[in-house]
């Protein structure tokens, strides 16, 4: 599994390397996902960039062996990228207690942020307040 991640993480390290070298500052970056891509975004701000504007996760989660954790454990970042998460409360595909615990764990590793809870929402986040939120991600939590 973890290689399967590093795979597609190199993919994308490739692509956000492109913008940078094409005058697009990291620090103006921010990078979010749904469900799995969410858990991607997660890999690419806190592993790959930790210099990036802000991360968004929706309905995401990372396993508890993440390298995500394991990288963050061992680094001594003096800034990351602020968090800001959605779950529904209602998602059976991804239980909103694994993206509690995500949050819970990257708090606990330094990251900064806000996680907001949907009420009456399954794993399909397509609301007015989980798009202000993503956007709000950088504009308010450095």
């Amino acid at each position: 599994m973890k290689s399967s991640i590093n795979e597609q993480a190199e993919v994308l390290k490739v692509f956000i390397d492109n913008l940078v070298k094409a005058g697009t500052p990291i620090s103006s970056i921010v990078i979010g996902g749904f469900s799995m891509g969410g858990g991607m975004a997660l890999h690419m701000a806190y592993r790959y960039f930790p210099q990036m504007a802000g991360c968004f996760a929706l309905s995401s989660f990372l396993h508890n062996d993440s390298m995500v954790y394991e990288d963050l454990a061992k680094a001594q970042h003096t800034s990351l990228p602020p968090l800001i998460a959605f779950h529904g409360d209602k998602d059976y595909t991804v239980p909103i207690d694994w993206g509690q615990q995500m949050y819970n764990r990257l708090i606990s590793l330094g990251v900064k942020g806000e996680f907001h809870t949907v009420k009456n929402e399954t794993h399909n986040l397509a609301h007015d307040e989980v798009d202000r939120g993503s956007i709000k991600c950088c504009l308010d939590l450095k």
